[in-house]
């Protein structure tokens, strides 16, 4: 969730293929490629601050319940120079994995450099503004999270399987395959063969595995 005022008009619809590459993009200039995403370390490495609801709450001396109702997520805050994530830390490990690749994905999407934010408000942007902003981010985070290489893979040996190796919840799962031909649509070629390098131990092993799901920490 991004809180902001437009400062230039907004798009009509979301700009997935905007936000697909720069998913990709952001995949292949990390320093890993590791499955699940580990969004912590990446957020430490572009040294963008982060909080847990938990903490928030005693920094603004502030009720979780305050906190809540902001987003039950996560939202993040820009103050012209640096970037913090805030997320609640109370909730399931796979949807805290989506909610910090969601703001991070705000980030990349350059969300904060095109919107001026208003901490924690969100009096500049229409309900179908804020969706637009959201849904990028989803779009964002859906890939970073289950990369399309992987995930076309993974497909075959079900849904356990695939949580368990990106780390994500059953729902964030099924979203990436209701959405898997259309991001694949919209990823440029060269991002595409960038990743799958980048990812190429995982797609080999499974390649040449048959049968049940590999388990790359045995």
């Amino acid at each position: 969730m991004i809180y902001a005022i437009p400062k230039k008009p907004f798009p009509a619809a979301p700009r997935q293929m905007h936000a697909t590459n720069r998913a990709y993009r952001f995949i292949a200039r990390e320093e890993t490629a590791a499955l699940p995403f580990l969004p912590l370390i990446s957020i430490r490495r572009h040294k963008w601050g982060v909080l847990t609801y938990t903490e928030f709450c005693k920094l603004e001396d502030l009720t979780i319940s305050q906190v809540l109702r902001i987003n039950p997520d996560g939202f993040s805050i820009y103050d012209g120079e640096n970037y913090t994530i805030i997320y609640n830390d109370r909730v399931q490990p796979g949807r805290i994995l989506f909610t910090l690749t969601h703001e991070i994905g705000h980030i990349e999407c350059n969300h904060f450099i095109e919107f001026e934010q208003t901490i924690l408000g969100r009096n500049g942007l229409s309900k179908d503004q804020y969706a637009v902003l959201d849904a990028e981010a989803d779009c964002f985070a859906r890939n970073v999270t289950a990369p399309l290489p992987i995930a076309k893979l993974v497909q075959h040996y079900g849904p356990k399987a695939a949580m368990s190796l990106f780390g994500i919840t059953k729902t964030a799962w099924s979203l990436r395959l209701f959405w898997l031909k259309r991001d694949a649509d919209n990823l440029m070629p060269m991002l595409l063969n960038a990743v799958s390098f980048k990812l190429r131990d995982y797609i080999d092993e499974m390649d040449s595995f048959e049968g049940a799901m590999p388990d790359w920490e045995e």
